[in-house]
């Protein structure tokens, strides 16, 4: 359930601090959107490649971890490849530190 909010919400949230005017509102939103699916996907596939299983905790973390990752930068990305790569970037890192640094996965 947590999940499902922060993916209703956090575009609309970070809209609605940074944005200007109409376009730039439909940037971060876009970007914000195109990162958390990018960390989601990246969970999914640290989860396949540690041969761990899928884990909601994995998919929680990565979604939380894209989403403040592209917090600051949505409104200056104007390629959505970009702010899907950082929000892997974050999906990866949160997934092996849950892993590595907790002991847990």
């Amino acid at each position: 359930l947590g999940t499902f909010f922060l993916w209703l919400c956090w575009p609309a949230f970070n809209s609605a601090l940074l944005a200007n005017n109409t376009f730039e509102r439909g940037l971060i939103v876009t970007n914000t959107t195109y990162a958390l699916a990018g960390s989601c996907i990246a969970s999914l596939i640290v989860s396949a490649l540690l041969k761990e299983g899928f884990s909601f905790l994995l998919l929680q973390r990565a979604t939380l971890a894209g989403g403040v990752f592209i917090g600051c930068s949505a409104q200056i990305i104007y390629y959505p490849g970009l702010s899907l790569a950082l929000g892997a970037i974050a999906g990866v890192a949160s997934c092996l530190s849950l892993r590595y640094m907790q002991g847990r996965c």
